[in-house]
């Protein structure tokens, strides 16, 4: 083993360094390993290796990769040997072969003919029609939240104006105060993600399903919270939230309705030119 990996080392090294002193040419592919009918050639070698690695670790590369490469080939070969033409692997290499052609070919079909704009309305249908199939395991918030330190100014005016939700007021003060701010758009967050924003203890459910606005006190800040929508545990998850499986499900049934058209339109279209034959009694 040593002997025959230090002649395949010698081999590359010398292949490298002829890469490297002589010009490239074009075509130019010679066998670099060969065990049975098979060959392996530098191009197939030169693609394994990266041009980033030192010549040294590309030597240990290469001969790592044509020692693994002799292997598989003798397991290949010595497979073929023994099973033969055995009809049941036959049998599995021909639905194998079908099944990846008519996948790739449902694949290129469906990257051509797919529409994946989603209209309001579809997603508010879909919505409908599959809300019962989500339930959540945690409760949903949509709120506004501030944290600003208490020695901050006019506190109190802009508690005033974040209940009232003057959207300007509280991004002019924001900017100017805040350690933290969550209003502009708001998305759901779960109580998980809530806790990880502000400190569990000012956290009321009560107040979640009242949609109060408060400010409280931690440590030497102020939290303003503004709860605008709350959802409990196994309630119906609201649509923006599960928008993405709703994309991939509707976007799905597009696919199937694609492949089952077309597959519709070819039977019809065989039946119709007498290319399909049905023997009832065959003989």
């Amino acid at each position: 083993m040593l002997i025959r990996s230090l002649g395949i080392l010698l081999f590359i090294t010398s292949f490298f360094l002829s890469c490297q002193q002589q010009p490239a040419i074009v075509d130019d592919d010679p066998v670099i390993a060969k065990v049975y009918a098979y060959e392996l050639r530098s191009n197939e070698l030169q693609d394994v290796i990266s041009e980033a690695v030192s010549t040294q670790d590309s030597l240990a590369m290469a001969n790592a990769y044509i020692e693994k490469w002799l292997r598989e080939k003798i397991w290949i070969e010595e497979a073929e040997q023994k099973m033969g033409t055995d009809a049941e692997l036959e049998s599995l290499v021909d639905a194998y072969r079908a099944s990846l052609i008519k996948l790739q070919y449902e694949n290129r079909i469906i990257e051509e003919k797919l529409d994946s704009i989603i209209s309001d309305r579809e997603y508010q249908t879909n919505y409908e029609t599959y809300k019962s199939q989500f339930t959540l395991d945690d409760q949903l918030i949509r709120c506004w939240i501030v944290k600003v330190p208490r020695a901050a100014d006019g506190t109190a005016q802009f508690y005033k104006d974040f209940k009232k939700g003057e959207l300007e007021s509280v991004s002019q003060y924001s900017r100017l105060y805040a350690e933290l701010s969550y209003f502009d758009d708001p998305s759901w967050l779960t109580r998980d993600e809530l806790e990880k924003i502000v400190p569990a203890e000012l956290i009321s459910k009560p107040e979640m399903r009242q949609k109060a606005n408060f400010r409280k006190r931690k440590g030497e800040d102020y939290y303003f919270l503004k709860y605008l929508d709350y959802k409990d545990k196994n309630d119906f998850p609201p649509l923006e939230y599960i928008k993405d499986e709703l994309k991939r499900l509707i976007l799905h049934r597009r696919k199937q309705k694609i492949i089952a058209d077309l597959t519709e339109q070819m039977y019809e279209e065989k039946l119709k030119n007498n290319q399909i034959q049905v023997f009832t009694n065959p003989s």
